[in-house]
């Protein structure tokens, strides 16, 4: 079990469409959670088809008020997104915020020696079970400069992807967030670039001195089939999600090595041409 957070600087890279692709085509049981507090989106674009009926963020927002979450809690509310045969409840979706005025009941404690609903739902969505099955978690943290961002759910990642687009004030921003993202005791963090801009994919990791994990394709027509509740059956950008997972393993993994400094495995990482999924 992993706790991935997929997060972005500054402007609308494609973290969510990101998110979604990687979920869509995740090796193993896989919940992709959404906890961007500027709102979800995918029940208005990938689930446009499926009645919610507020599941999600959007009722346990008035839970917060009365009860702690609990694993039990956060099953109740989940949305299968492949629930025909085998894969049946191996893609699960917690659904986002329906109005972004919510996140300020989930940057805050609503009960006394209540933790905050962002820092209960970082302990609980590692907890579910399908009985003795395990998920990986997706988390969409959205933008980090939001308001009352899910900060509890980056901080406690195993993994944190960075999206950005491969140009210069995109690159800027994604520099002066990693400032906070790299500091000491924080989860390791990864790039991950959508389509082509004045950046190669070696030169933006030696720039911000961060691995890349993987470089997408500005893919629009799986993008908007995405949008519309339809999983591409071909597509650049399905294809390219289903090869990120050994690079975010092998970054997690060298991570961990104690006989290497931050620096030296970046360093070492980019000369990897294997760690770049395109």
């Amino acid at each position: 079990m992993a706790l991935i957070a997929v997060c972005s600087a500054k402007g609308s890279p494609g973290a969510t469409t990101t998110a979604l692709a990687l979920a869509l085509r995740w090796p193993r049981r896989v919940l992709l959670a959404e906890c961007d507090p500027a709102g979800g989106d995918l029940a208005a674009g990938f689930l446009c088809e499926v009645a919610l009926d507020g599941r999600g963020l959007d009722r346990l927002t008035s839970t917060l008020a009365r009860r702690p979450l609990t694993a039990n809690t956060l099953w109740n509310e989940l949305v299968d997104l492949a629930p025909d045969g085998d894969s049946a409840r191996t893609k699960l979706l917690l659904p986002g915020l329906a109005d972004p005025a919510q996140a300020a009941t989930w940057g805050e404690p609503q009960r006394t020696g209540q933790a905050a609903g962002w820092d209960q739902l970082a302990a609980q969505l590692p907890m579910i079970r399908d009985g003795a099955e395990e998920y990986d978690v997706i988390a969409d943290c959205g933008r980090l400069a939001a308001a009352h961002p899910a900060t509890p759910l980056i901080t406690k990642a195993d993994l944190v992807l960075l999206v950005l687009r491969p140009t210069l004030i995109s690159a800027r921003a994604a520099s002066a967030a990693l400032q906070h993202l790299l500091q000491p005791g924080r989860p390791p963090v990864a790039l991950v670039t959508v389509g082509d801009g004045s950046y190669r994919t070696k030169e933006l990791a030696l720039e911000l001195r961060t691995p890349v994990a993987a470089a997408l394709p500005d893919d629009t027509r799986s993008a908007d089939a995405l949008s519309q509740g339809i999983t591409p059956r071909h597509g650049r950008l399905l294809r390219a999600a289903g090869r990120v997972d050994p690079a975010i393993r092998r970054i997690s993994e060298e991570d961990r090595l104690p006989a290497a400094t931050p620096a030296v495995l970046g360093r070492r990482r980019v000369d990897e041409e294997a760690d770049v999924v395109h």
